[in-house]
């Protein structure tokens, strides 16, 4: 299963969903009926999704069960289609903000590493500055220097120096 962490694979994934949609109705819907049709068409493909958010192999296996098991009881407790696609988004909407959230770019981590601040360990290994477990060179910890902005230095690569400093600096000038 492909990772849906863009725009343009949601899309993709969208239009694949809505392709399939008129297939599984013309065979499911003699078997079962048009309203469970649908209703497992929804939960198959809300739990699809999620799975496909995860980034790894065991966590997107095991993301789509889950949420695919909640979505059939959903299916099963909802009065009629509103109510069961009210209830898929909120189980898509508490699984991807809560248990599959992107974490926010090491630079935000490099920053507060280069700064001093402590970073905070989660019992999950995540940091609270949203990088994974490995550790970043030291190399990458060096702001860029080869930035120039009309042939001079620009003022934020010039290392050892706060925002704040650099701003003074250049107003002094």
């Amino acid at each position: 299963m492909m990772r849906i962490d863009s725009i343009g694979r949601s899309a993709a994934f969208a239009a694949a969903i809505a392709l399939g949609w008129i297939a599984w109705l013309v065979v499911t819907a003699p078997v079962l009926g048009v309203g469970a049709a649908r209703a497992l068409y929804l939960v198959a493909a809300t739990a699809l999704y999620t799975g496909a958010l995860a980034a790894t192999p065991p966590r997107r296996a095991s993301t789509t069960a889950i949420v695919g098991a909640i979505g059939l009881v959903l299916a099963t407790v909802a009065g009629g289609g509103p109510e069961l696609v009210l209830g898929l988004a909120i189980v898509l909407g508490t699984a991807r903000g809560t248990f599959l959230h992107r974490a926010s770019p090491a630079r935000h981590t490099r920053h507060m590493e280069r700064t001093g601040r402590k970073t905070q360990t989660f019992p999950s290994g995540r940091r609270n500055a949203g990088t994974s477990k490995r550790r970043t060179s030291s190399s990458a910890l060096q702001p860029d220097t080869s930035r120039t902005h009309r042939g001079g230095c620009h003022a934020s690569a010039i290392p050892g120096r706060s925002l704040l400093q650099r701003r003074r600096r250049s107003a002094a000038r």
